[in-house]
């Protein structure tokens, strides 16, 4: 998927199960990205806007690497 806007900031809150990272567009919206049960969700304000299965059903730990090119994010330069 391609997004609009880039990632200004993103920590990750929590490596273990699940994985979860929280940060901010470029635009100033809030981003949280989760991996729980085998699902990689990113949500802007809230709402969810990319979901996608990439393990079983008790996966829940991916890093941020592999998080980045699931999903297709970029940071602004």
């Amino acid at each position: 998927m391609k997004f609009k806007n880039k990632i200004k900031i993103l920590d990750q809150t929590c490596g273990a199960c699940p994985s979860q990272w929280e940060g901010l567009f470029d635009n100033g919206d809030y981003l949280y990205i989760r991996y729980r049960w085998g699902n990689l969700t990113v949500s802007r304000n809230g709402k969810h806007i990319f979901e996608k299965s990439v393990g079983g059903e008790w996966d829940g730990v991916l890093d941020t690497t592999n998080m980045l090119k699931i999903t297709g994010l970029k940071f602004k330069k």
